[in-house]
């Protein structure tokens, strides 16, 4: 079918389209992964917090507002011995919290790297023509279309 001047590659669209499924597919359960794990990270720091304040008892830093101001490191939350390479180790563990909630800010980002992610893998291994002509051809690349000459 001709539509613009050029002819349609149905083959070509479809193996793109399962191209790109797949990794669409892949991003999607990447960032469903990793929520499951922010939600795990978020319940350990919860329950840490509440067997701290289990254990003072009616102290009066057995409070949730204390333990936020309180730091941790990943070692006490993941429950495996490793030390990770991190500019900050060392973390509140309110913010532990707060990036790990529903929604908090570790999910947003994550999201968002996904996004560019697939649109990174979209620029750069399933190009439209006329990207493809603007920076000139590059071999290798399944194109869509056939051009009349």
């Amino acid at each position: 079918m001709e539509r613009y001047g050029r002819l349609m590659n149905y083959r070509k669209f479809r193996d793109l389209f399962h191209q790109f499924a797949t990794k669409l597919e892949e991003q999607h359960t990447y960032y469903l992964d990793s929520l499951v794990g922010f939600s795990v990270l978020h319940e350990r720091m919860v329950s840490k917090q509440l067997d701290v304040m289990k254990f003072l008892g009616d102290h009066e830093l057995a409070s949730e507002e204390f333990l936020d101001t309180c730091s941790t490191i990943y070692e006490q939350l993941s429950g495996h011995k490793f030390t990770p390479v991190s500019l900050s180790p060392v973390m509140k563990q309110g913010d532990v919290k707060a990036r790990n909630t529903d929604n908090g800010q570790n999910s947003l980002i994550l999201g968002a790297n996904c996004v560019v992610a697939l649109y990174s893998y979209w620029e750069e291994y399933l190009p439209m023509p006329r990207t493809l002509e603007r920076f000139g051809r590059k071999p290798g690349y399944l194109m869509l279309f056939s051009f009349k000459i």
